[in-house]
């Protein structure tokens, strides 16, 4: 059986840095892949499909955050180094303080940041932590009572943004930039696909829908709705008083 080599992926706007720190991990003959991006696109990209074990991101990108915190919503939980021309930590922002495992602040010589890349690439994967079953089920039924077909992709991307925003509700608050991103790493896909199924699925489940339905389950919408309008009143439904009754009335079809 053939193991698959662990990689690590340099995210630096500087084409010098990223040339350093990949000839002194070849250097060191490293067993790993290097991958490199300049770019917070090509970044995302390569991490979506070739996850990485270790990755080092410079805070010199202008979404470097939006970026910590998709990497934080991978199931395969990278260990991640942050790099900074910052003096002290004090000047971090919080994202990194909270999602970097190590740091690499101004003056930092490049062997000891190869140091830090080695480290997290030999560390052990934490464990993806499940969703709630409970609001994984309620989301299920919930969906199903709106008619959204969970045999597409659509809907199961729906389903799954469900339970990702009731882990972190911020994630609703930025689909382009938090929502879709996150959701991209776990499926091996790109946003762009995940918010266009996404976006079938909301037109099929409203066309499917009567009157009733609509203003049950999607009482704020007066015309089609968008894909926030949709998770946000499913959200608001899921965490709400009233689900139980609504999904008592789809457990004979399960």
């Amino acid at each position: 059986m053939r193991v698959s080599t662990p990689s690590i992926l340099l995210a630096h706007r500087n084409s010098i840095v990223l040339t350093n720190l990949a000839d002194e991990l070849k250097r060191r003959r490293v067993r790993a892949d290097v991958l490199t991006a300049r770019s917070e696109a090509l970044f995302l990209q390569l991490q979506c499909f070739h996850p990485s074990r270790a990755v080092l991101i410079d805070l010199a990108f202008a979404q470097s955050e939006r970026l910590l915190e998709c990497l934080a919503s991978d199931p395969t939980h990278p260990g991640v180094c942050v790099c900074s021309d910052a003096a002290d930590m004090r000047a971090l922002p919080e994202a990194a303080r909270r999602y970097g495992c190590r740091f690499a602040l101004a003056g930092t010589p490049v062997g000891v940041i190869c140091d830090h890349l080695v480290s997290l690439l030999n560390a052990e994967t934490r464990p993806a932590v499940p969703s709630s079953p409970l609001r994984r089920e309620n989301a299920r039924r919930l969906l199903f009572l709106a008619g959204a077909p969970l045999c597409t992709k659509g809907g199961r991307y729906l389903l799954l943004a469900l339970e990702m925003i009731g882990e972190d509700r911020r994630l609703l608050d930025n689909l382009t930039g938090r929502l879709f991103p996150a959701m991209a790493l776990r499926c091996g896909e790109t946003p762009g696909n995940i918010e266009r199924c996404m976006r079938y699925a909301v037109d099929q489940l409203w066309r499917r829908m009567d009157q009733d339905d609509r203003l049950r389950l999607l009482p704020h919408a007066g015309a089609r709705p968008t894909v926030r309008l949709a998770l946000s009143a499913f959200s608001e439904r899921l965490d709400g008083d009233g689900l139980e009754d609504a999904c008592r009335e789809a457990v004979s079809y399960f």
